[in-house]
């Protein structure tokens, strides 16, 4: 995900019905998609130009909240995109629970 470092989100768009997450960036030549999505935290990540991607082990925020609905939070993989400090620890970021992601490549302007 070292690519889309220091990239400014744009959007972030939801597609309930089928548990999947677009976020887009200022360059317009690349994309995150994350598939499987049960469990969003965002906190503000539009605007905000990308200083952490990764893949981590998850918060026991997800574990209560997938257990919540009846959700196994061992089946998932966990993600945390975040740009600058805010006064609070969990300001601009988005933490998602997924089963899978991609970062897709476009032609400029494709989208």
């Amino acid at each position: 995900m070292e690519e889309i470092k220091n990239l400014t989100v744009t959007g972030v768009n939801h597609y309930y019905k089928s548990e999947k997450v677009v976020i887009l960036f200022d360059d317009e030549t690349k994309y995150l998609t994350f598939s499987g999505c049960s469990l969003i935290f965002d906190s503000g990540i539009i605007g905000q130009k990308i200083k952490i991607a990764e893949e981590y082990n998850g918060e026991m925020g997800f574990v209560i909240g997938l257990k919540s609905i009846g959700l196994d939070a061992d089946d998932y993989k966990y993600f945390l995109l975040k740009g600058e400090d805010g006064q609070e620890h969990y300001q601009n970021q988005i933490r998602i629970a997924c089963k899978s992601f991609e970062v897709e490549f476009i032609g400029k302007g494709a989208l």
